[in-house]
């Protein structure tokens, strides 16, 4: 749908004619498709989010793709999954979670920073890790592959870049296990499982239940 901004109209008579010329300018487009914010729309505020699996193959196709970067942080929709997922990730007590991980694959995630005081839940919008140290193995586990954890090569202390809920750029270090996680979550976004960085099939195992 078009909507006018502003008209501009020539009239140059030659004769009995006249041109008319008129600029539109498209509505902003919004960051979700309809199918995604419906995706939220389908599952109530008081409950969690499904978080997909790779043991389904469909679900799998979505977790190995590669989110989109966000353009606008302030976009309803983006503002709306970035509720959601923090949220969810208080109520389910997740360590973290991405976006894609409930089905919608921007580059948007939730880690809990255990490095802080308090522990509290942040949002990361386009993340990067800009640099790293030497990695020590330990291990993880992940909401897209429950019954399972295996052992990973990861530093342990990272310097990263995000955009945080006001659009601001921050660059911080990261330690610890909020680093790994950290980390764990931007794989996600590249469409990457943490089973792909264990090196042998020895360090991935099943939890006793």
């Amino acid at each position: 749908m078009m909507k006018s901004r502003w008209m501009v109209v020539f009239m140059i008579t030659f004769g009995l004619t006249v041109t008319s010329v008129k600029w539109t300018e498209a509505e902003p487009t919004s960051e979700l498709s309809d199918a995604e914010k419906a995706l939220m729309d389908s599952v109530p505020e008081h409950a969690l989010l499904k978080v997909l699996s790779v043991f389904d193959e469909d679900e799998e196709k979505v977790l190995r793709t590669d989110s989109l970067p966000v353009r606008d942080v302030n976009d309803p929709g983006i503002r709306r999954l970035a509720e959601r997922l923090l949220s969810d990730s208080r109520r389910g007590a997740y360590s973290g979670i991405a976006a894609v991980q409930v089905g919608i694959p921007r580059r948007l995630m939730v880690v809990l920073r255990r490095d802080k005081p308090d522990a509290p839940y942040e949002v990361y919008f386009n993340p990067e890790i800009l640099e790293a140290s030497e990695p020590s193995v330990n291990r993880e586990s992940c909401l897209s592959m429950r019954g399972y954890y295996g052992y990973v090569e990861r530093p342990a202390v990272i310097r990263v870049r995000y955009l945080d809920l006001k659009g601001e750029e921050i660059t911080e270090t990261i330690r610890g296990h909020a680093a790994r996680t950290f980390q764990h979550e931007v794989d996600h976004l590249d469409g990457i499982m943490f089973t792909d960085r264990i090196t042998s099939e020895e360090m991935l195992r099943r939890r006793d239940r």
